[in-house]
């Protein structure tokens, strides 16, 4: 395409705010540093008011919105995970399959230069190459998830427990997983639900496998200086372009602190204030949470914990959600400790890179068969970063924080990555 021509892009993500984040933030950026971009923005009919508060106002964005065709089981209305029970979330799958004569329309109709699509529409592909649109799949999770599931690429039968604990052993000996890929058992049992199929559709495993092999290249939310290894392993199982756009820093929160929270806080020292939150569509048991609350009140620091049941979400809860990978760079922005303790998908692999690969954060101890964790577990971890702040493993995890936050900081770098990655997209 000419230097000076206009470069019009959709965006389609999955109906979950976990995922149109993302989606959101690549917007934001592809906006604000090139004038020539143009974006249509598909979301369904009841999250476009949402969708536009979290669109700069600067963006040249349009959002689309998007008729859902009803499904059996799904309510009327229903067109987001957070609008249902984690149950019903699997009839949003069925319910987006039968979209396709309506995207075809849309994308006919609009004749963009390339669509960024989502894990779940695994169709994308085949009908956009049919107009002449280039398809780029956009991984929302770190790149040693996405590593993690292509190793099953190859693989053509369902892999026991044992083989998920170890994607090593079915590795090319010439390029490995990191070990940090190393799953407990309660780990694999998570991640097994990738692998079910629900409601006669594709599972999570094929809809990726589908999409990543059928689009013209990736894209993932993450550079070589965070995850080298993993960004590798992908390029090696995947063959095909793998661009990269770094870690995508959220922009901090603006406004002033309530004033109920203001005064609350202005009672304790700087840094001494525990803040604990699993997202809006993470809900814990009663035993959990008497654990939790019991351990943080061990520590003897002031804490509010945030907790969320499914029978009571909050529609106007703040919408980047925090079990993305995005709360967790919040976190190391802001000088906050990381204390991790992942209840499910992707959160259990971001906790192992962070606390691992980053040594940036620690991990709540967990019983390998069950995941469970005691009052003690919860005090022992918080008391290794807040207070035993001279001795390791905090010392070592304060430097490494400091330099990942100075890394994720660092404007010129990521606005280098917005520019090279701009240039790809010319070239596709």
């Amino acid at each position: 395409m000419g230097k000076d021509e206009e470069l019009h892009l959709v965006m389609f993500p999955f109906f979950a705010f976990g995922h149109i984040s993302p989606f959101v933030e690549l917007a934001n950026k592809l906006s604000s540093c090139c004038p020539g971009v143009r974006i249509s923005f598909f979301g369904a009919a009841a999250s476009v008011s949402r969708i536009e508060t979290m669109l700069e106002p600067t963006a040249k964005a349009k959002v689309i919105p998007l008729t859902l065709p009803h499904v059996d089981g799904l309510p009327r209305g229903v067109e987001n995970t957070s609008d249902v029970s984690p149950e019903a979330h699997e009839l949003l799958k069925p319910a987006l399959d039968q979209m396709q004569p309506q995207i075809k329309t849309l994308l006919a109709n609009l004749q963009p230069k390339i669509v960024f699509f989502d894990f779940a529409q695994w169709w994308l592909p085949e009908i956009a190459s049919e107009l002449g649109i280039k398809t780029i799949f956009f991984s929302v999770v770190m790149a040693s998830c996405t590593a993690y599931v292509t190793s099953w690429f190859n693989y053509h039968t369902l892999p026991t427990m044992e083989e998920m604990k170890k994607p090593n052993e079915l590795c090319s000996k010439a390029l490995e997983l990191p070990e940090t890929i190393t799953l407990k058992t309660f780990e694999v049992l998570d991640f097994m639900y990738m692998f079910k199929s629900f409601n006669g559709t594709l599972s999570v495993f094929d809809r990726n496998m589908k999409g990543i092999n059928g689009c013209d290249a990736v894209l993932l939310k993450s550079c070589r200086e965070t995850e080298g290894p993993y960004i590798d392993y992908i390029c090696h199982q995947v063959k095909k372009p793998i661009f990269l756009i770094g870690p995508m820093v959220p922009e901090p929160h603006s406004g002033d602190l309530d004033e109920k929270w203001a005064s609350w806080l202005s009672q304790f020292e700087a840094k001494s204030v525990i803040y604990c939150s699993f997202g809006s569509e993470t809900f814990l048991t009663d035993e959990q949470i008497r654990e939790l609350a019991l351990g943080l009140e061990l520590t003897g620091l002031p804490f509010f914990l945030v907790l969320n049941f499914p029978a009571n979400l909050d529609k106007s809860a703040e919408l980047k959600r925090t079990e993305s990978f995005s709360s967790v760079i919040e976190g190391l922005v802001n000088d906050c400790q990381l204390v991790m303790l992942p209840l499910k998908g992707d959160q259990l692999m971001n906790s192992k890179v962070i606390a691992s690969d980053w040594k940036a954060g620690v991990e709540v101890k967990r019983r390998d068969e069950d995941g469970y964790f005691g009052k003690d577990d919860v005090f022992e971890a918080v008391k290794s970063v807040m207070m035993d702040a001279e001795m390791e493993p905090a010392n070592s995890i304060r430097k490494n924080h400091k330099k990942w936050k100075e890394f994720l900081q660092n404007d010129e770098i990521s606005n280098k990555f917005i520019a090279d990655f701009v240039e790809n997209l010319k070239a596709l």
